[in-house]
């Protein structure tokens, strides 16, 4: 300050804290807190005598000034969000601001924009018109106004990038620039660079102008000594060049200071944080060159013997010294922090030499460049060597000065004392004080201290006036008086916004008052408007209803509070609860988080200061403070016997109860809050979010009422129907005005009761009949009850709405089915492109879809109390049907039976049998050894049974009533018969041959050939079109490609085949290619060319086919494309539909099944909408819509499932499952009725009586054939 005394404010937790230092005196004293806390603000002592301070954590965007007279004001004009939204790793940091000779404040960076700055009124911020120069960020880094106007900037970061160790500081950089200030624009120049790059360097200002940078390092670590630079370098401003000097033995970086000495030395020092590996706690002195003789022997310096105390801008002023001196230099006296040093100025002071060793100065006449304050006044000789500094105050000021206390807060009674600061011109002379418009009891001392004891209650207008003798000075401030006693009772908060002081986000919501609302990161806080004087004696007793509810646990508590910093004291979020920071104060907090010090997530504490981590007592309640509901506490604090007692109540309880849950002596609350309060609540919220809810509150400091018991109206018998909102005021009074709580006890569910206000409302959720009590209580006598009846009729429900597959171009009539509410209506929407009814109430509807398909469609229904409800349906819509069903070789088929349960027909490859199963009830009937690798079974139209056997080219018929072998159809060596099917009319049997590459032609009853066709190798699977005229055979392996040995396979005009063959001519028609797939490898497609094709399910309206294979992708590779193979790109699983009216594929309709192994086997439902696919690798079914072509679900079944087969009735699928040696029973009945959820599993039934393999065998082919196994293969897909 101009005075000499030093000013300090904010600094570590974002303190708002202010205090100044009295040299004279040795004495601290505070000064009214700041508006925001700040934490690496940066502050500049301006000509005036006032302080500007800008940004720092706690108050970014934000900046304020201090005055003597009115303490501290934020400049609304300065919106230093501009600055902070820079670019920079951190742009929240110690801003370089000085003040430039034309009054102005000049921001010089770190930020990459230079502005103008106004302090005066609200404030202003101005771009300059230049920028940093080029990418340099130079936090960090050090400045010095090393003459009029021009200020060094050197080292710092070299970008805005963050360096990779420590996200808060950049690369370290040599660079230096220059900037001039004294024009109308700022101009910026590069200077030479520095020979070290240096982050947390030192400047210091040498008697001779030069600027010395001292320490620092290359690494940009904090606390850290890495890359240590110790040699100081010292630029020289005629030069523009850097020189290297003596070498540091002590490392000095982050945290490290450096200031010149009277004595003409450097002093530097510090560096490091609590004891860490790069902590210094010591310093050393450097001494210049200047101060040596070329000998090594100390310099002969100039002596300045006689100077004035102290001088004004502009004056001429004597100075003796050494006779030659060749020019004289001002260096202001400064402070530092993290290399800030916003005084750090040098000025040549012009001079005449009277007679030998007499000077005549000459101050500089701008007080904005020679400011106010004490500067160090050197000589220099010709060699350039200085002498010791003369101090010399510089005060513009020509009279004495007051200081403004502020406005005083005192309680009739209670004793006060209040000390005024005043200062005569220079810091010296005697100053007297005297007083106007005290409060009656108050007298002032010459001293200027106030003191007395306020004997009456009002505002008063206090002037204090301070004399030197020959000027005097003035200041005016309010001094309160408030009665001893105070009362207040809130039964709700409506219309309290006159006497609550609402901070942050609290605000009034009707008759609660809301400290946060149900968010995160806030932080809120209300108190009493009227403070409470605190005396020895003084003693209080509150009562309140408070509530925590909303989205999250732990989020994050709140608190009572007495404190005496201010009504507008808000404290920090989160764990803060709002109270953190807040000075002068004494806290029950009531905590639902556990932080730091905190016992657990919900308990009860006294703290004191805004010190949230350190308790003086807890208490751990029995129950969740945080649980939704409203609960009671009492604080009562005794100041006689400086005992605070806190009584805690789950629920609404007006009765006070008779033990506290903590007792706290020793707490003496006047020195706590200096002797004057604010009264109320704080409240926080951190990552999580909750409402923190004052109900309800009644505070009296020194006074206690004899209650009466209130009057309760029983508001008679209530109806309501659920889902319907609703709304009963309960009606009490109380002669007294207590403060009357309300509860309720068998309230219908979703009906609560508002405890301030006594309004029962909500949305009943549950319809019956019960007595509900009503109950009020004043808090000092027995509660009052009443009861009546409430009946709630149901709310309004949708039952499923069941389909069954219909014909395109049918009427459908739906019917809908509800239950409870008023009134119900209806509307539909059928998914098909038509228009959504209008409300109806008709439950009936009628529909007609126009084309086939699987449609979502929607049931919505509402009624006179407002409820919405839908239910959403599948109707599966058909094409036409073929008057018989196809016929698909499979391992599993169906016995339809005339009489009696159907039967399931199965084979067991590796047991060289087949198994017989009641589809019914699932029993086995028999287990019928048959040929050697029986894989395919069919029956035939006399009701026997037909298997395929492999390995020894028979076919086994069985007779189905003894499940006995009555005929064997011995094939040709080596033929390999391995699928059959009947013709649909009946006409012949079709036996494809793997071995020979022949479909044969059977007699149906006697098994004798009729036909054959060749149809090319691996021909394993057939199907028999619904009118027997095209029998269609899957090559099981596709042929070679031209060049599938080669790095360049072709693939145009080749794929999977699917032989048609003429059924009466046995003539091949065609071949139907399943084509290469072209689609883009990635996580879920590839390329690749169909292989090991299985059969291909026919269609019951005759309109397509679908063959399940795998996918290989041929052009993948290294050799190939130079893309390594990998597993889910290599092989995949796909379904190829064939369009049978036009006998090709149709390619784009393919489905590949992402995440999937081998399918082996397909078969449609009987409607044709829904097609079950067995995945063999992964031991599940997909099903496929066949319309849309896509998959729908997947369900599991047993070990490698290579047969299906569906009920006649299309409810029952029947899964084999070759490697679990078992029958699974699902049920999808659901699915054909306009379900999507997922088929139940029936039952599973053992087709193996005996297995033949040994264990390890049947161990080994069971992981041959899994994919599912996360020990064998990846995502489901072929290892």
């Amino acid at each position: 300050l101009p005075d000499g005394r030093v000013l300090v404010n904010g600094g570590r937790n974002t303190t708002r804290l202010g205090s100044i230092f009295d040299w004279r005196t040795n004495q601290w004293s505070a000064i009214p807190n700041m508006n925001d806390g700040r934490w690496y603000n940066t502050s500049v002592a301006l000509a005036d005598g006032s302080v500007f301070t800008v940004t720092g954590d706690g108050g970014r965007t934000t900046a304020e000034r201090w005055t003597a007279s009115n303490g501290w004001a934020r400049l609304g004009g300065i919106n230093w969000s501009v600055v902070v939204n820079q670019p920079g790793y951190v742009s929240n940091w110690h801003p370089l601001v000085l003040v430039a000779p034309d009054g102005r404040l000049f921001h010089g960076g770190p930020t990459r924009q230079m502005n103008w700055v106004t302090a005066t009124g609200t404030g202003g911020l101005s771009y300059a018109g230049v920028d940093v120069p080029g990418a340099l960020y130079p936090k960090e880094g050090c400045f010095a106004m090393y003459d009029e106007g021009r200020i060094l900037v050197a080292g710092g970061s070299s970008t805005t990038t963050a360096n990779s160790f420590d996200s808060s500081t950049g690369t370290s950089t040599n660079a230096a620039f220059t900037l001039d200030i004294r024009g109308g624009a700022p101009v910026v120049q590069m200077t030479a660079s520095m020979r070290y790059a240096r982050q947390f360097v030192n400047s210091v200002i040498l008697p001779n102008g030069e600027v010395i940078a001292i320490g620092g390092n290359t690494s940009g670590r904090k606390f850290n000594d890495t890359g240590s630079i110790l040699i100081p370098e010292i630029w020289n401003p005629q030069t523009g060049q850097w020189r290297e000097v003596a070498a540091m033995s002590v490392p000095r970086n982050y945290h490290s200071l450096a200031l010149l000495l009277p004595n003409g030395r450097v002093w530097s020092g510090g560096g490091g944080l609590s004891g860490n590996s790069a902590d210094h706690r010591d310093a050393q002195i450097y001494t210049p060159p200047q101060l040596f003789a070329a000998d090594g022997a100390p310099a002969v310096r100039p002596v300045i013997s006689q100077k004035p105390a102290y001088i004004a801008p502009g004056s001429v002023f004597q100075v003796t010294a050494s006779t030659g001196v060749a020019r004289f230099s001002f260096i202001k006296m400064s402070s530092q922090t993290h290399s800030v040093n916003t005084d750090l100025r040098f000025l040549n002071v012009p001079f005449t030499e009277t007679a030998p060793g007499s000077y005549a100065l000459t101050a500089h006449s701008n007080e904005n460049v020679l400011t106010p304050g004490y500067w160090m006044l050197f000589a220099l000789d010709a060699q350039d060597a200085w002498s010791q500094a003369a101090i010399i105050l510089v005060d513009p000021n020509l009279g004495v000065t007051i200081t403004n206390p502020g406005a005083q807060i005192s309680a009739v009674g209670v004793a006060a004392s209040l000390t005024v600061l005043a200062s005569a011109p220079g810091g010296g002379g005697t100053v007297s004080f005297s007083a106007a418009g005290l409060p009656p009891g108050l007298s002032i001392s010459a001293q200027g201290v106030i003191s007395g004891t306020p004997s009456q209650a009002g505002e008063f207008n206090v002037s204090v006036t301070a004399a030197d003798g020959s000027t005097t000075a003035s200041a005016e401030f309010v001094w309160s008086v408030t009665p001893a006693n105070l009362y207040q009772n809130i039964a709700d908060f409506t219309g309290t916004d006159a006497m609550l002081q609402l901070n942050g986000v609290a605000a009034l919501n009707g008759p609660v008052l809301r400290l946060t609302p149900n968010a995160g990161g806030q932080a809120g806080a209300a108190f009493m408007k009227s403070a409470l004087p605190v005396s020895a004696n003084t003693s209080f007793t509150t009562r309140f209803v408070f509530r925590m509810s909303g989205t999250a646990d732990g989020a994050d508590g709140m608190a009572f509070v007495v404190q005496g910093d201010r009504a507008t004291a808000l404290g920090n979020s989160g764990s803060g609860i709002g109270y953190e920071s807040v000075l002068k104060s004494l806290a029950v907090e009531f905590d639902s988080y556990a932080g730091s010090g905190d016992p657990n997530g919900n308990h009860v504490g006294v703290l004191t200061n805004g010190n949230v981590t350190s308790h003086l007592v807890t208490h751990t309640p029995a129950f969740d403070l945080e649980d939704g509901s409203s609960h009671t506490a009492w604080v009562e604090y005794d100041g006689v016997a400086d005992t605070l007692r806190v009584f805690l109540a789950q629920g609404v309880v007006n009765s006070r109860p008779a033990s506290p849950v903590i007792t706290r002596a020793g707490l003496d609350l006047p020195a706590l809050t200096s002797g004057v309060a604010w009264v109320g609540f704080t409240a926080g919220t951190g990552g999580l979010a909750n409402n923190h809810d004052v109900l309800a509150w009644e505070f009296n400091s020194n006074a206690f009422t004899l209650p009466q018991p209130p009057v309760l109206t029983n508001p008679g018998d209530q109806t309501g129907v659920v889902g319907m909102a609703l709304s009963l005021p309960v009606q009490a009074s109380d002669v007294n005005l207590d403060t009357l709580a309300y509860s309720a006890t068998n309230l219908p569910s979703g009906l609560t009761i508002n405890a301030a206000t006594g309004v029962i409302s909500g949305t009943p959720a549950t319809a019956g009949a019960g007595i509900v009590t009503v109950t009020v209580s004043d808090g000092n006598t027995a509660p009052v009850s009443a009861d009546f009846e409430w009946l709630i009729n149901p709310g309004l429900e949708l039952q499923p709405v069941i389909t069954q597959p219909a014909p395109a171009g049918t009427s459908i009539t739906y019917t809908a089915q509800s239950t409870g509410g008023a009134n119900p209506r209806y509307k539909w929407s059928f998914g098909d492109g038509t228009i959504e009814t209008a409300f109806s109430a008709n439950p009936a509807v009628t529909h007609t879809f126009a084309n086939p398909g699987r449609y979502l469609a929607t049931l919505t229904a509402t009624d006179d109390t407002g409820r919405v409800v839908t239910r959403d349906f599948w109707q599966n819509i058909h094409a036409p049907l073929t008057a018989a069903r196809p016929a698909v070789s499979s391992a599993i088929a169906i016995e339809p039976r005339a009489t009696g349960n159907a039967r399931v027909w199965v084979v067991n490859p590796d047991n060289d049998s087949v198994a017989v199963l009641d589809a019914v009830t699932r029993a086995k009937f028999a287990e019928t050894p048959v040929g050697k690798a029986p894989r395919s079974v069919a029956v035939a139209p006399d009701g026997r049974v037909w298997v395929a056997n492999v390995e020894d080219a028979t076919l086994s018929i069985l007779d189905s009533s003894t499940f006995a072998v009555a005929q064997t159809v011995t094939l040709a060596r080596g033929s390999r018969p391995f699928s059959l099917a009947f013709a649909p009319n009946s006409s012949a049997a079709f036996v494809a041959c793997e071995g020979t590459g022949l479909l044969l032609k059977l007699h149906p009853a006697t098994g004798a050939q009729t036909g054959s066709a060749n149809v090319g190798a691996h021909a394993r699977h057939v199907s028999v079109a619904a009118d027997s005229a095209r029998v269609y055979v899957s090559r099981f392996i596709t042929p070679p490609l031209p060049g599938e040995n080669t790095a360049s396979p072709q693939t145009s005009g080749r794929g999977g085949e699917v032989v048609v063959v003429n059924a009466s001519a046995m003539t091949v028609e065609r071949t139907l290619l399943l084509a290469h797939s072209e689609a883009a490898d990635s996580p879920t497609s590839a390329r690749g060319i169909p292989n090991y094709l299985g059969a291909p399910a026919l269609s019951p309206d005759g309109l397509s086919a679908w063959v399940p294979s795998k996918q290989d992708n041929i052009r993948r590779g290294m050799f190939r494309e130079g893309s390594q193979l990998n597993h889910d790109q290599s092989v995949r699983a796909i379904a190829s539909r064939l369009n049978l009216a036009t006998q090709t594929e149709d390619l784009p309709a393919r489905v590949d099944f992402d995440d999937a192994g081998m399918p082996s086997a397909a078969v449609f439902d009987p409607f044709g909408n829904l097609l079950f696919v067995a995945l063999e690798s992964n031991r599940a079914v997909a099903v496929v819509d066949a319309w849309s072509n896509e998959e729908l679900l997947r369900f599991e079944t047993g070990r490698a499932p290579q047969g299906l087969a569906l009920s006649p009735d299309g409810g029952t699928l029947f899964v084999q499952n070759f490697m679990s040696r078992s029958v699974t029973v699902h049920d999808v009945a659901g699915l054909l009725a306009g379900s999507s959820a997922a088929p139940a599993l029936l039952a599973t039934v053992s087709t193996v009586t005996t297995e033949a393999l040994p264990a390890q065998v049947l161990l080994g082919k069971q992981h041959f054939y899994d994919a599912a196994d996360t020990r064998l293969a990846l995502q489901n897909y072929i290892s």
